[in-house]
């Protein structure tokens, strides 16, 4: 009988131990953050403003990832990150009860990996 649990994770990311570490990734935490920190500047921007500046991020972190170090590429999933939750914040979005639907895997499935056919 083996004891190895399912893990997930790719050659240049650590491995998860998803019988230890479960989903939670602090979304709530993050979001109330965000909130605090940037949540008045971003509330006078409004969403169309944040929008923007989401879409640009993600076009630094698209050139990051193909042209960048992995340096680089950490402050650019971080800025995605923080920009994402800000327009769910704006949007009265729970980024924890949303991510809900993947923590049994496929939201279509349910499966761990996915089953679905692409």
């Amino acid at each position: 009988m083996s004891d190895a649990r399912p893990t997930t994770g790719t050659p240049t990311a650590p491995a998860v131990d998803l019988a230890t570490d479960g989903p939670d990734v602090g979304l709530r935490h993050l979001q109330a953050t965000i909130r605090a920190t940037y949540g008045d500047r971003d509330r006078s921007r409004g969403v169309d403003a944040a929008l923007g500046w989401f879409i640009e991020e993600v076009g630094e972190l698209s050139r990051a990832v193909r042209r960048q170090g992995h340096d680089q590429r950490v402050v650019e999933f971080s800025d995605v990150m923080a920009w994402l939750v800000t327009l769910a914040d704006l949007t009265g979005v729970d980024l924890a009860t949303a991510m809900d639907r993947y923590t049994d895997g496929c939201p279509r499935c349910a499966a761990r990996p996915c089953t679905c056919e692409e």
